[in-house]
Formats: structure tokens, C-alpha cells, sequence
């Protein structure tokens, strides 16, 4: 390798490694409400960006048994409900393709949500969240973090 070349490489593994050292540390935290982009360097099956209590799990293969492509090819809408804070909505629903579990609806209560299958680098927008995107090829499985409150209110049912 000539040295036009070395120089370059040597400094930006040096800045790499300056920047891990900091993730490292705990010195460059991601802040709430910062856009955040699915990358190429991301592993599928390991790797994952939260949009508040939305959790977006980078995965590949084949679209699970369970699942059916969704009819409405308008609704972008990844989370059940119609608060503000269920307002995770894939800004354009034209650029993928949206795969929902079985029982999914406006009134759903489980953890697992939808698959998003990215055509073109989709957006995934809310209203006080930054904005997530994930690049054109890309498939993301949606998770729901438990609400602690309705599960022991659920619970407390159960037990009366």
C-alpha cells in the first residue's frame, strides 16, 4: 500500500477508534427525540433502534407463519391504538411493505408487532420521537415494551 493511501486509512481507524472509546465511557449517549438510521453495518438478528417504547429489531429471512401482508396499503400506523403516543406511523407507506400478526388490530394487546419490509429507505415518523429509518432492502420486526401498569392491573383481574 503507498503512503497516499496508508495515511488516510491509519487516520480514520484512529478517529474509530476515538469514537468507541467514547461509546465506551458513556460519553456519546444518544439523545431522546435525535432521528436515528438503520445502517448497513447494522447485524441483522442482533442489532435494534427504540422509538420511545417501540423497539425496531433489524432481521432477515423469510416473512414468519402468522403473518399476512397488510390489506390496507394507506394505513402506516405500527402501533395499536389511538393515543398520540401510539403514533408510530411509517411516514409513506408506498415504500414497503408491512406484514401484520395474525390479530393485529386497532385494540390489539400483545407484544409482537408488525414486520416492515423496506422497497425504498422508509421513514418511520412520530410525534415526539425522532424519526427512524430504515434503508431500502432492510426488514424490521416492531416490538412492544410491556406497560407495566395494565399487566398488573390485568393480574389484579385475574385474581378477583
Amino acid at each position: 500500500m503507498n503512503s497516499a493511501v496508508a495515511i488516510p486509512v491509519v487516520e480514520a481507524l484512529g478517529r474509530l477508534t476515538d469514537h468507541q472509546q467514547k461509546i465506551l465511557r458513556g460519553d456519546n449517549k444518544v439523545s431522546p427525540g435525535e432521528p436515528a438510521t438503520f445502517t448497513h453495518g447494522m447485524t441483522p438478528g442482533v442489532d435494534q433502534v427504540c422509538q420511545g417504547d417501540l423497539d425496531l429489531n433489524l432481521e432477515e429471512g423469510a416473512i414468519p407463519k402468522g403473518f399476512a401482508l397488510r390489506k390496507n396499503r394507506l394505513d402506516g400506523q405500527l402501533v395499536p391504538g389511538t393515543t398520540n403516543g401510539s403514533k408510530h406511523i411509517v411516514v409513506d407507506p408506498s415504500t414497503c411493505d408491512i406484514y401484520d400478526p395474525q390479530g393485529w388490530s386497532p385494540e390489539y394487546d400483545g407484544l409482537i408487532g408488525p414486520i416492515v419490509v423496506a422497497k425504498q429507505d422508509t421513514v418511520i415518523g412520530h410525534p415526539t420521537h425522532g424519526a427512524v429509518t430504515i434503508l431500502a432492502g432492510q426488514q424490521v420486526h416492531c416490538e412492544y415494551q410491556r406497560v407495566w401498569e395494565q399487566e398488573q392491573a390485568r393480574e389484579r383481574r385475574q385474581r378477583d
